[in-house]
């Protein structure tokens, strides 16, 4: 069994016996499922791709004072607020946007043509290296 012993600064600790522990089942483990079962409980549910686009495309088409309402407003979704958050800040609204962009529309494409002119390998390789047949011949 434990037993009582006088503590620093008054007072008592209780010392367990050796081998013995104070909270022997320990604290419960937080897994994700008991997250994920409160949050069902609670009527919290998933969101969806489609969702966020909508979200992002709505937010990118309000005026500036209807995404400051959303920020102030607590009863908005956090994933919300702090995207309308971040698109109001002056030094990085325009990389969240862009972002925003990306992520519904996706990146512009870009094309590069790196056709060879009808060169075959070989000649190209001379060209680039700046030696052709007739420095070879001599």
């Amino acid at each position: 069994m434990s037993r009582q012993v006088p503590a620093r600064n008054g007072g008592t600790l209780t010392r367990p016996d050796k081998g013995e522990t104070m909270n022997p089942n320990g604290r419960p483990r937080l897994l994700v499922a008991d997250v994920l079962k409160d949050m069902k409980a609670k009527g919290i549910t998933p969101v969806t791709k489609q969702q966020i686009i909508h979200a992002y495309e709505s937010l990118l088409n309000m005026a500036e004072a209807d995404i400051v309402a959303i920020v102030n407003n607590k009863e908005v979704p956090y994933f919300v607020r702090l995207v309308a958050s971040a698109m109001t800040t002056k030094g990085k609204g325009f990389e969240i946007i862009e972002r925003m962009l990306d992520r519904t529309h996706g990146r512009p494409t870009f094309n590069a043509d790196l056709t060879s002119g009808g060169d075959s390998f070989m000649d190209i390789i001379k060209k680039v290296s700046g030696k052709n047949d007739k420095a070879e011949e001599k």
